[in-house]
């Protein structure tokens, strides 16, 4: 080789470095030390010059490629805006296929780890498509995106070019070293002599005492260098191993980032020295509640006091419905009617099963008083319970965690102040110097931003929020047509049922999600109609899967959800229903909101039609989505 390049050979110490990836320790920046278990990594490309194609798997989004959302109350969230995203999906996804390709060449092999790299690829790809993010979450994303395409690129080479039966021939060598592949370093000379065989670029480590001046060397290299291009500033995340280099350095380079559990932090600037939570934070007291505005018993009301009106109450297990909610897919409406409200199981599920992950829809929009202010405070906060959500479906729990209604009730009920902004975004912010002077019922909302969010927002003072691109200000929600608000309520239920289906079977089938969750995400998936069943996609115009009009399509998604369903265990000895018909389609919505409603004790959020302009009434202000 031209010249050796640097691997530390006595400790390594993983960890995230500032661009995401993990400097000389990350298997796609430098050669990694052999090991039995990884050996397809010896087959990872080389980073080519940044103006081949192939660059992008090596590049980092820069501040210009992270678009912030503006119209937040988290407002250090953004998206990737990027060209090069369309490149990453274009590459990822001809790779996908020519993994199943290769899967589905020899169906009874064991093909877990290419399944998983190959799932957790397209998944990161989706993510960097739909979601918000931190600018340092972004780079976080788009290097593990990266470092999951060139492992599964150098495994399908490693398989279809035959690559186990190459490392074990024997013979003289008969081909130059593969450049273009990383290789790998080892101390034992029988790899040495497989990988050299083989034509990999192999690195032999020995003690410096054993090397004496050999007349054979042709390249004699007195020191070490780095590729100027890899970083080594940490990003602050805890160390993945330390130790010395073996395949545990392999093992931890493969693991899924995590970004920390939603309800511990501490704060840390990042490199617009502006706080933001990263790591573990303690505990916070619950804020005390006072009894402001308690009247005596004794005291008389005054006459000029008017008397409050009484709200009528909602019942959850009846449907709103009206001008300004769109219409259930058929037959879910008929299906929640059919269903035994009483049938209970006798353990109660654990409230981050039974809980909301979006607010609940008849809760938003069922009070006239209420209504405008829940709708403007929920887009505020969209953004960031789509990141919540995101996040929790790689933390260890595995599955969206989901909030009391009164949780949400309280959070969208609330109003910041000036000192709360100023508070949240103080380099001197900590848990324990929070503000104190403010109403009970004010801390008790601030404390609901913090349950469900992590931290308080940092702002809130807002008169206009935004949904696809139209600007709303305040108080003109319900004077626009009506298919601004029909829009928004679509939104919530379609991915508050999409996030119950998977927290309930994740709750019933929690041994099949340990063994092969992937299977799981990809049934779950069909049953909507996409590529991957976590995503929020916010530009749907469409319905598809079992709310699809097409019936070859709408049929398989039942099919789907009925596959789901015959693991859970009420329905394993049931009689399948026919789902190519509307009686079929009607059993297997019955006995989801059955299961639903007898696991988790409530009503389940019931799938939407996408609204149509059609009929719909037509407001003082115009709304047109921009596309």
């Amino acid at each position: 080789m031209p010249e050796v390049p640097f691997f530390p050979i006595d400790r390594v110490s993983v960890r995230l470095r500032l661009d995401g990836r993990f400097g000389d320790e990350d298997f796609t920046l430098a050669p990694q030390i052999f090991a039995t278990e990884y050996a397809h990594r010896i087959l990872v490309r080389r980073r080519p010059n940044d103006d081949a194609a192939e660059a992008v798997m090596w590049w980092t989004p820069s501040r210009g490629d992270f678009e912030p959302i503006t119209l937040s109350s988290y407002q250090s969230l953004g998206r990737l805006h990027s060209q090069r995203l369309v490149t990453l999906d274009a590459m990822t996804w001809n790779l996908s296929n020519r993994a199943y390709g290769i899967i589905a060449s020899n169906p009874n092999a064991e093909w877990g780890a290419l399944e998983a790299l190959v799932a957790n690829m397209r998944h990161g790809i989706m993510r960097l498509i739909h979601s918000p993010y931190t600018y340092t979450e972004l780079k976080m994303d788009v290097a593990q995106t990266q470092r999951c395409y060139l492992d599964a690129l150098a495994m399908c080479d490693y398989v279809q070019d035959k690559w186990a039966n190459k490392l074990q021939s024997v013979g003289p060598v008969s081909r130059t070293p593969l450049s273009e592949f990383m290789g790998a370093w080892t101390a034992d000379p029988s790899v040495v002599q497989r990988l050299h065989h083989a034509g990999i670029p192999v690195y032999f480590v020995r003690h410096r005492s054993t090397i004496r001046f050999d007349p054979y060397m042709k390249v004699l290299q007195r020191a070490w260098r780095r590729d100027d291009r890899v970083v080594t500033v940490e990003l602050g995340q805890p160390e993945r191993y330390s130790g010395v280099p073996n395949r545990n350095l392999h093992s931890s380079t493969s693991q899924l980032n995590e970004y920390g559990g939603l309800s511990n932090f501490i704060f840390t600037l990042d490199d617009r020295n502006r706080v933001e939570p990263a790591g573990d934070r303690g505990r916070m007291n619950q804020p005390f509640n006072t009894a402001v505005g308690r009247r005596s018993r004794g005291k008389k009301r005054s006459s000029q006091e008017p008397v409050a009106q009484s709200q009528p109450i909602r019942d959850k297990w009846v449907e709103i419905v009206g001008d300004y909610m769109p219409p259930t897919v058929v037959p879910w409406a008929e299906a929640l009617l059919a269903v035994d409200r009483t049938d209970r199981q006798a353990t109660v599920a654990p409230k981050h099963y039974t809980g909301y992950r979006f607010p609940d829809p008849g809760m938003l929009i069922f009070s006239s008083a209420r209504r405008e202010r829940n709708i403007f405070n929920w887009l505020l906060v969209r953004d960031a319970t789509i990141r919540r959500l995101m996040h929790d479906v790689v933390s260890p729990l595995g599955v969206p965690k989901g909030f009391s209604n009164e949780l949400w009730r309280m959070l969208l009920g609330v109003e910041f102040t000036d000192r709360d902004k100023i508070g949240a975004c103080s380099r001197a912010f900590s848990p324990e110097n929070l503000p104190s002077s403010r109403s009970s019922s004010h801390s008790e909302r601030r404390q609901a931003a913090i349950t469900v969010f992590g931290q308080p927002p940092d702002g809130h003072n807002f008169s206009q929020v935004q949904w696809r691109g139209h600007l709303v200000d305040w108080d003109t929600f319900f004077k626009h047509d009506a298919l601004l608000v029909q829009e928004i309520m679509w939104d919530i239920h379609q991915y508050s049922f999409q996030y119950d289906l998977i927290s309930l079977d994740h709750y019933l089938c929690g041994d099949r999600w340990a063994g092969n969750r992937h299977a799981r995400h990809a049934i779950i998936g069909s049953v909507f109609g996409k590529e991957d069943c976590f995503f929020v996609d916010a530009q749907s115009t469409r319905n598809t899967g079992i709310a699809s009009e097409d019936d070859l399509e709408r049929h398989k998604a039942y099919e789907s959800l009925q596959q789901l369903m015959i693991s859970w265990p009420e329905y394993q000895q049931v009689e399948l229903a026919e789902p190519h018909s509307a009686s079929g389609e009607k059993i297997i919505a019955t006995r989801f909101c059955s299961a639903f409603v007898r696991a988790f004790g409530r009503p389940p959020i019931l799938p939407k039609l996408i609204p149509s302009p059609g009929n719909l009434i037509k407001g003082l202000y115009g709304y047109k989505r921009n596309t």
